[in-house]
């Protein structure tokens, strides 16, 4: 049931790659709203998930059903436009359920070919070229093909990063956990970071908006303050009003005193403007340092979970468990640890508790890692005899025995 759950991502990969080909169809030839465009794509990422939860021998009776469902639903929702527009759109999305179909019985680790998403990209660098000669009318075409080709790259990428680690392994199901998680969680910072890069130009016509709005704040505060400081002026002088004395704010000439309170004004808008960029670049280039030693980091664990380290907890402790030792040279290999135990130092015991915990526990994979096969505590403090260079206190090694007990 995971498997077949885990597959929906193929079919909603393809639909959000695929997504530019109706929408291009609407741009050009369509009438009327986006939204009955999206009822056929819609109606077959459904159609594909549910096939992904049935049997093999339901898969074609239930492709019947649903190649007719695609049809009445593009017949019924496109039912303003030309009978070429309806019939395309229906057998755009029947061919793809079709190649949908043969995916729900694929074993966990096999990935779709190639030709699907470089199809995909084709569909939607072919938009982007389209519409920038011929900027859409609805405003929404530009935003959906922007969420479409997000959601397509980041599952894109994923089904890299797991046909890189199949690559990688000489068995699929042999890939760690924690590999996998560390590779998923470099897969999304990357996408996170290309997407911010893309968003620069944006950010950047965002700030001078708001370096508009504060000017425009500090201006008309300081007209109202000039009007202010005009009307009291004129109630102590007989009477004459503010635009007598300071030349009207409005009129064609400006007072002195207006003038040099604009400057001082402007200069204040200024100043205010260079001291809030120099906060906000310093607190970007914290928040990047932050997170490329952060990344860093990661890339460092990931390394060192590959390397000849990890290979050699596998030997070391297929070493003690039953690949080295028979039944009775085992049992004896056992009680000689046990009694010599105290003799070791804190490091070398709990490393030898743990070799002795994973030949009493002949059920744990020889592929599986402290991580997989401990409590948290209990792995973190194995992997720190195992491959820091810190201090282990009697203490720790006490609580490790402790827990294992338990």
């Amino acid at each position: 049931m995971h498997n077949r759950l885990f597959r929906c991502q193929l079919p909603l990969m393809m639909a959000c790659g695929l997504l530019p080909i109706p929408v291009l169809l609407y741009c050009f030839w369509g009438s009327g709203s986006l939204m009955p465009w999206l009822a056929v794509p819609a109606a077959y990422l459904a159609l594909a998930c549910a096939c992904m939860l049935l049997p093999g021998r339901r898969r074609l009776l239930y492709a019947i059903s649903g190649i007719a469902v695609l049809f009445a639903g593009s017949f019924w929702a496109l039912g303003n436009e030309t009978l070429v527009l309806r019939m395309a759109v229906a057998l755009l999305y029947t061919l793809l359920l079709l190649i949908t179909l043969p995916m729900a019985g694929w074993e966990r680790g096999r990935e779709p070919p190639m030709a699907i998403p470089a199809a995909c990209i084709c569909a939607h660098l072919l938009a982007q070229l389209f519409l920038f000669f011929k900027p859409p009318a609805n405003a929404a075409v530009s935003t959906l093909l922007i969420v479409s080709f997000i959601l397509f790259l980041l599952l894109f990428m994923l089904s890299l990063n797991r046909q890189n680690l199949a690559s990688a392994m000489p068995d699929s199901h042999a890939v760690p956990l924690s590999i996998r998680r560390r590779s998923r969680l470099l897969t999304w910072l990357m996408l996170g970071f290309v997407l911010l890069i893309s968003l620069i130009p944006a950010f950047a016509k965002m700030l001078r908006q708001i370096f508009e709005w504060i000017r425009q704040a500090v201006v008309l505060i300081a007209k109202w303050l000039m009007t202010l400081f005009a009307s009291r002026e004129a109630s102590g002088t007989g009477g004459m009003g503010a635009q007598e004395l300071l030349g009207g704010l409005e009129g064609e000439e400006t007072s002195l005193l207006a003038q040099i309170l604009e400057k001082i004004a402007m200069a204040l808008a200024a100043a205010v403007i260079v001291l809030a960029m120099l906060w906000a670049i310093r607190f970007v280039y914290r928040k990047l340092k932050k997170l490329a030693a952060y990344l860093y980091g990661r890339l460092r664990q990931y390394a060192s979970s590959v390397s000849e380290d990890y290979v050699d907890e596998l030997e070391d402790t297929r070493l003690q468990g039953e690949e080295r030792f028979g039944s009775a040279r085992r049992i004896l290999f056992r009680r000689h640890i046990r009694r010599s135990l105290k003799d070791l130092s804190p490091r070398d015991q709990i490393r030898a508790r743990y070799g002795m915990l994973r030949g009493r526990h002949p059920e744990w994979d020889a592929s599986q890692t402290a991580r997989e096969t401990l409590e948290e505590s209990s792995a973190r403090l194995y992997e720190k005899a195992r491959y820091s260079h810190h201090e282990i206190t009697r203490q720790e090694s006490d609580a490790f025995a402790a827990r294992q007990k338990h």
